[in-house]
């Protein structure tokens, strides 16, 4: 039968080693619990940026990804993108609030399961350490820091889903007036050479 115990550097001892097989297992409840949390998280990022990620995916195939795309179809998705901002950028605002009030909600658990805790210290007669109360409140307050860890991360998406929109708005405008310039710059060279004439 193989070894599933291994002394790393000291880490490990002969009276409790490293168990390999319960470090995976461990490993395998991080990543199912990770998983499930980034669902729901994605599912919320969805819900908010569904239509700037579409479009962001058609300026990718009709601008960045093809050559001499006319004018038009720059000031389209320059007008689109800039709308679809505006709602996205409130909606964000909205979810703001929610974050805020998943980190309140767990504040005021971890609170009430500290003062608990330190009831039932008095009532049962022993003396419990800052560090037991500490990991008390933080046992009962597990799944609203979960919520709080959601709500976070869904947030910072959708801001930083906003700054590369807010980039790409600035990149079309930077396209179209260059364009622009450069329409100025030979009707202005042609109307000379009339002249010249």
């Amino acid at each position: 039968m193989a070894n599933n115990t291994i002394d790393l550097d000291g880490i490990g001892s002969p009276n409790n080693p490293i168990d390999l097989s319960e470090i995976e297992k461990l490993k395998d409840e991080v990543d199912s619990s990770i998983t499930q949390i980034k669902h729901i998280s994605d599912d919320i990022v969805k819900s908010y940026t569904s239509q700037l990620d579409e479009l962001m995916d058609y300026i990718k195939e009709d601008v960045i990804y093809k050559d001499n795309v006319p004018d038009s179809i720059i000031e389209s998705y320059f007008m689109q993108l800039t709308n679809a901002m505006y709602f996205i950028g409130a909606n964000c605002e909205e979810l703001g609030l929610y974050e805020d009030f998943a980190k309140t909600n767990q504040r005021i658990i971890y609170s009430d399961g500290y003062l608990q805790s330190q009831i039932e210290a008095k009532q049962l007669g022993v003396k419990y350490t800052i560090d037991d109360h500490k990991l008390n409140a933080e046992s009962v307050s597990t799944n609203a820091s979960v919520v709080n860890s959601i709500y976070s991360r869904s947030f910072r998406i959708i801001k930083a889903k906003l700054d590369c929109a807010n980039e790409m708005i600035k990149t079309l405008s930077k396209i179209l007036t260059k364009r622009m310039n450069e329409k100025d710059y030979s009707s202005r060279f042609a109307v000379g050479n009339d002249y010249d004439n």
